[in-house]
């Protein structure tokens, strides 16, 4: 008989081995191994195998007639809480030493979201610009955890109800669920990508697809699969851990996933639980010693590695070298170990509490560890650690923190709302088009505009790019139609509402690949400051929607945005790149504090690395001309002004950036004049 027909209580040596064929590409994509670029999908077979064993204790409670709820979120409760506890409450203690307050309380954010099992409600609201990048979000994992346990909130109870009906049709059930989760799943990724990725709908079926396993021996499935020989068996397991291989080593950040792409890893899952047998090349592998010893660990190791990771990152003031991430990543599998050996088995013994004494003690956990993050929250991050003149420069408030704004639609139609800021009474009214780059100059352009009587008018398109020729690459014909269709109703609506337009961009990002040009989609200034920002590729549209990543197809693209900015017969401002700068200001001030007790009066790049990075789009830019367009050039305000060949991040006590390539308020003002210079003629 099979292991997956076997007795449902029967302890399966292979699934610990499989834990960790989970647990270490996590790891290894976690710490930046380039060949690892589909480790991710690790948290796919841990949901595939959670599924598997959880369903089988389920159904076995229900044959003989011991299924009690209370019992099963007891059981929920020594697996998961004892562990997460301690690495939470270490997380809270490392960011009270090593985070500013304004990301402490961002951070206290994700403290409470893990006490409520909602982190990835909260991960899945942050997935924006001028959130803190996800390499440095030390409780960014535990998304995972939330989606299991918001699973284990319903899945008890409507395994429940079927098997109270007609236990028969459990298996029929799970099936249809798992059907339908995957279609749903597959619309998501294509329509809403970040919901698809964080969210309990989207990932449903891949649970449901080791529930389903599990389900097999009690529907007279058993037989059949017994009658499969040894050899065709350990073939069709080969197949299913070299289908989890294939995706963990091509599957890249920019897959599109979950969705039918999940299939992979999640079907080679099943094949591993269905047929590696006792004996089988295959078992022997999983059941050899160090996989055994990741495995019953892999929990706790899962637990500490993004912390130690985003930890480690958020206190080094230049990127980490691949050996440095290594070194953390075998940190985190010892303290995994540690953990797992001296809080994850001494917490069994709360098994012999009865369940009212083991959900009291559960919720006074959670209750501790949500204060912890309410205190954080309330206090703006318990500012008060650090003098007054230190949190006046790492915390100054910026526009993309949150500055006023008042929103409007426009005429009821589907282009998505914009807002108005300025003077709403005035003279004129300048619409500010682009990305967040745009949105960084607003709180600047707001003084300005109520100086000289101007409405301003932020205008974009929710969930498209702000070059609309110009697409993340997979994007659906239909979505890609609906983003040009929106994109000429903006244009209509700017016709009607606005004297003139600024456009400003993040140029070299939303160009991203071309090659030979552009080969980076972060900036490296040369001198140890990366950016950090997960992968992705941009790719040019023509005429018939055919993409392509080729410079004369990005130039074209562009040229065709400004060509139709051009024929509202509005005046246009172009913003060309703001330098970037690898640098992180408010982190690396807080680093240089923490080193010596001082903030930096002096930070700079090279504006060498500026003319190399933005030759290309520098160029496509130049090539936009009329009578009615003005450019604006950042990089001659911030670079080759305050030092010699070298371009401004911090000067005298002043930051010009907000993070490494957002204008702060301080920056914008240095161009503000140069923006609006084509609209002030006739005033």
């Amino acid at each position: 008989m099979s292991d997956a027909a076997s007795s449902k209580t029967a302890y399966r040596t292979e699934i610990d081995g499989l834990r960790a064929i989970a647990v270490v590409p996590v790891i290894l994509f976690h710490a930046g191994v380039p060949w690892v670029s589909g480790g991710y999908v690790g948290v796919d077979v841990f949901f595939v195998i959670s599924g598997y064993l959880i369903t089988r204790i389920l159904l076995d409670a229900h044959q003989h007639g011991t299924y009690s709820i209370v019992d099963f979120y007891r059981r929920r409760c020594v697996r998961i809480l004892p562990a997460l506890t301690v690495v939470t409450i270490a997380s809270f203690a490392a960011a009270w030493l090593w985070m500013p307050p304004q990301d402490f309380r961002k951070f206290a954010n994700s403290i409470v979201a893990v006490a409520t099992f909602s982190s990835n409600f909260l991960f899945w609201q942050e997935s924006g610009y001028f959130d803190v990048q996800a390499e440095l979000k030390p409780l960014l994992h535990t998304w995972s955890l939330a989606v299991e346990e918001q699973y284990y909130i319903l899945f008890p109870i409507i395994l429940g109800l079927i098997w109270k009906l007609a236990p028969r049709l459990v298996l029929p059930c799970l099936i249809v669920m798992a059907v339908a989760g995957l279609y749903l799943s597959g619309k998501m990724v294509r329509h809403y990508p970040e919901a698809a990725y964080f969210l309990l709908p989207s990932r449903a079926f891949e649970i449901l697809a080791g529930s389903i396993v599990a389900a097999l021996p009690g529907h007279g499935i058993s037989a059949r699969l017994d009658a499969i020989g040894n050899r065709v068996a350990e073939l069709l397991s080969a197949v299913g851990l070299g289908a989890i291989a294939v995706s963990v080593f091509l599957f890249t950040s920019t897959t599109r996933f979950p969705g039918y792409n999940a299939l992979v890893p999640v079907l080679g899952t099943v094949l591993v639980l269905l047929f590696v047998r006792r004996g089988s090349l295959g078992y022997r592998f999983l059941a050899c010693r160090p996989l055994q010893l990741i495995g019953l660990a892999s929990y706790s190791i899962y637990l500490w590695h993004q912390p130690v990771l985003a930890f480690a990152r958020l206190r080094s003031l230049h990127a980490l070298s691949l050996a440095d991430e290594l070194g953390l990543a075998a940190i985190s599998v010892a303290l995994g170990v540690l953990t797992w050996k001296f809080i994850e088995i001494p917490a069994k013994r709360l098994h012999r509490l009865d369940a009212g004494r083991v959900l009291s003690l559960a919720v006074a956990r959670l209750i501790l560890v949500a204060a912890l993050g309410f205190a954080a929250v309330r206090t703006g991050g318990f500012p008060g650690r650090f003098p007054a003149e230190v949190v006046a420069l790492l915390d100054t408030p910026e526009l993309q923190d949150g500055a006023a704004c008042t929103y409007f639609t426009i005429n009821g139609s589907s282009v998505p709302p914009g807002c108005a800021f300025g003077d709403p009474e005035g003279r004129k009214t300048i619409a500010l088009y682009g990305d967040s780059h745009a949105d960084a100059l607003r709180g600047t352009l707001d003084q300005e505009f109520k100086r000289l009587n101007i409405r301003g008018l932020r205008v974009n398109i929710t969930q498209c790019e702000p070059i609309p020729y110009i697409t993340v690459e997979g994007l659906p014909d239909d979505r890609f139609a609906t983003c040009l269709r929106a994109f000429g109703e903006t244009l209509d609506f700017l016709k009607r509402e606005a004297d003139g337009i600024i456009v400003a961009i993040r140029w070299n990002y939303r160009l991203y690949p071309v090659p030979g040009k552009i080969d980076r989609l972060t900036f490296d200034n040369g001198e140890g400051g990366v950016e950090l920002d997960k992968e992705r590729i941009y790719e040019a549209r023509d005429e018939s929607g055919e993409p392509s990543i080729l410079a004369p197809a990005k130039e074209r693209a562009v040229k065709r945005m400004f060509e139709k900015l051009e024929a509202t017969g509005l005046p246009l401002s172009i913003v060309h790149p703001i330098p970037e700068t690898g640098i992180d200001i408010k982190r690396y001030n807080f680093l240089r504090y923490l080193e010596d007790g001082r903030l930096p009066q002096e930070v700079t790049t090279s504006y060498e690395r500026y003319r190399s990075r933005n030759a290309f789009s520098g160029a496509v830019l130049d090539g936009i001309t009329g009578p009615a367009v003005a450019h604006v050039h950042p990089d001659r305000a911030l670079c080759d002004t305050f030092v010699k060949d070298r371009c401004v991040v911090q000067f005298g006590g002043k930051r010009y950036y907000s993070d490494d390539d957002h204008l702060s308020n301080d920056g914008a003002s240095l161009i503000a004049a140069d923006i609006l210079h084509p609209f002030l003629r006739d005033f």
